[in-house]
């Protein structure tokens, strides 16, 4: 999660005032568009094989051996589009 720190003038009084926003990466989006869709998500599973990832009844499962954000990314991706 990216956190961004803004600095603002309120306009009441020119008062300033610290605003935090919370931004959710793309990654995090798609988990949070699992969860909301009730898939459950493993992150980590230990393939025996070289399979990156899994869709089996409301279940994903992606391999340990992911190793960027953007393999992750691409990988969730596809395994939600087996759910729809």
């Amino acid at each position: 999660m990216l956190l961004i720190t803004l600095n603002l003038f309120v306009q009441k009084g020119n008062r300033k005032g610290v605003f935090s926003i919370y931004m959710l990466s793309k990654y995090e989006e798609l988990l949070d568009e699992a969860a909301a869709e009730n898939i459950s998500v493993d992150e980590n599973y230990p393939f025996k094989s070289n399979l990156k990832g899994l869709y089996i009844d409301q279940h994903i499962a992606l391999s340990d051996r992911l190793e960027t954000t953007a393999e992750k990314n691409c990988i969730l991706t596809e395994e939600l589009g087996h759910h729809y």
